[in-house]
């Protein structure tokens, strides 16, 4: 089961400072009291309480803003102290952890014990819900985040949490948060052009659910945990903006089931590479289908696990493959070539899992140079002992191979290794050296020599299916069409 421990820790360093609220005369933790307490009194006078505050501290001729002017009050920041487990150094995206707002919605580790209703919400200030906990559901359906908006280090319960329809107007982070239930952001509007939304080492311990989700600006999942399903296909309706994603990056990011991108069309840079180390993961193949891909977009360093229970796996391998030739990233391209063989062979009948093993343990289905070759150079000196054998015990001796009775015949085994290794080599005009040593070793009318003979036809065919498979692995290794 997926570990529910907290990555990061949040504390309000000055609870007891004066200078918040409208008037300046509350401490902090008064402040903090005031939100919590306005949160909860319903979506009307919240949502009237923060058009207040907007005006309040929103340039303008409005009495409400003269009104605080007048006050002449120092300002004030809203700063939390940012401690990660094991003493790791705090990521450049939430390094800062101030905000300007002196009258921003103050909620920090706050614990919610009830179900929180917060849907059609209007969070017209920053809002900072870092450290939160909730112990039952929470919605913020049709919710409209105007500024940023801070979710840091949050824990939500195993009852879910909705943000279905959300407006998300500009940065919003959620590093670092756990979802033990169902995450719901299907049809969730992040729009912030020139802000960033980030999902950094989030952990989706039940389904992530991004259906619909538009993303105008960057989106970062590095390092997150997806322990269920995680679905960010488009809408199967025609809204187009909705099928869109600008720049992402899955960096590191674990999916352990299976992860949906149908219906995408990626139009900025998309990573699936690398985040402290550690590569992108699929235990399920994931599905892209009906996908457009960004131009340089490569799944180099993911890593992809086969199974033999993932029934939609070898279909999914073939979009990407085809979506990579497309690109003509060659090597993206025959990595799920690979794949998808490897899915077929775990599928396969005894008969053909058969031919799948052999072709994979023979040539890594045709992209190992070393495999075959290694067969080529080893493969003369068996077959030259089988034909030394041959010769010796019908010739010399009373048994296969060597016993008392028999000595080595050094010209013998010169002459059998020769043949061996002439054998063995590609197609260079040489038959008729071949042919002289045949029947100088098995002599003609030898009703013994058919037998010989048909081990020197063995040994062929697989000598020039060994080069095959090297000229193949070559011809892969060096991305030639």
């Amino acid at each position: 089961m997926e570990t529910t421990k907290k990555n990061v820790y949040i504390e309000v360093p000055n609870p007891d400072e004066l200078g918040y609220g409208i008037d300046g005369k509350l401490t902090r933790q008064k402040w903090q009291d005031k939100c919590i307490k306005m949160l909860l009194a319903g979506k009307e006078e919240f949502n009237e309480w923060q058009r207040s505050l907007n005006e309040y501290q929103t340039p303008s001729n409005s009495p409400l803003y003269l009104k605080r002017q007048k006050l002449k009050l120092e300002p004030v920041h809203f700063t939390w102290e940012i401690s990660y487990a094991n003493n790791s150094k705090p990521d450049k995206l939430v390094d800062s952890s101030d905000t300007k707002s002196s009258l921003a919605v103050d909620l920090a580790n706050h614990v919610f014990d009830e179900e929180l209703i917060l849907d059609g919400y209007v969070f017209q200030t920053d809002v900072w819900f870092g450290g939160v906990t909730f112990n039952k559901q929470v919605s913020f359906k049709h919710a409209v985040f105007q500024k940023k908006a801070y979710f840091l280090g949050t824990t939500f319960s195993d009852d879910g949490a909705s943000f279905l329809n959300t407006n998300f107007n500009n940065e919003v982070i959620f590093c670092d948060s756990i979802f033990r239930g169902k995450a719901n952001f299907k049809n969730t509007h992040f729009q912030a052009e020139t802000e960033t939304t980030s999902f950094k080492r989030v952990k989706f311990l039940s389904d992530a659910d991004f259906e619909g989700a538009v993303f105008d600006n960057f989106v970062c999942f590095d390092g997150a945990i997806f322990s269920k399903e995680a679905n960010f296909a488009g809408n199967s309706i025609n809204i187009p903006k909705s099928q869109n994603f600008s720049r992402i990056s899955f960096s590191g990011a674990h999916f352990k089931n299976r992860a949906v991108f149908n219906n995408r069309d990626f139009r900025g840079t998309t990573s699936f590479g690398k985040y402290e180390g550690q590569a992108t993961k699929f235990d399920l193949a994931p599905l892209f289908h009906n996908c457009k891909l960004f131009q340089g977009t490569t799944f180099v360093d993911a890593e992809f696990k086969t199974s033999k229970s993932d029934e939609a796996a070898a279909e999914a391998f073939n979009t990407l493959k085809h979506a990579m030739s497309q690109q003509q990233s060659t090597r993206d391209e025959h990595n799920f070539i690979k794949k998808e063989l490897d899915t077929e062979r775990l599928r396969a009948n005894l008969r053909k899992r058969v031919l799948y093993r052999m072709y994979w343990k023979i040539s890594d289905y045709g992209f190992s140079v070393w495999k075959p070759f290694r067969c080529l150079v080893l493969g003369p000196f068996l077959f030259a002992g089988l034909f030394y054998g041959a010769l010796i015990s019908w010739n010399h001796c009373n048994s296969l191979l060597f016993s008392h009775s028999c000595q080595i015949d050094v010209g013998l085994s010169v002459k059998v290794i020769e043949l061996s290794l002439l054998q063995s080599l590609p197609p260079l005009g040489l038959d008729k050296l071949c042919e002289s040593l045949r029947e100088d070793l098995f002599g003609n009318g030898n009703s013994r020599t058919s037998i010989l003979v048909a081990l020197v036809g063995i040994q062929k065919v697989l000598a020039l299916a060994g080069w095959f498979f090297v000229a193949l692995a070559l011809r892969n290794l060096f991305k030639m069409k």
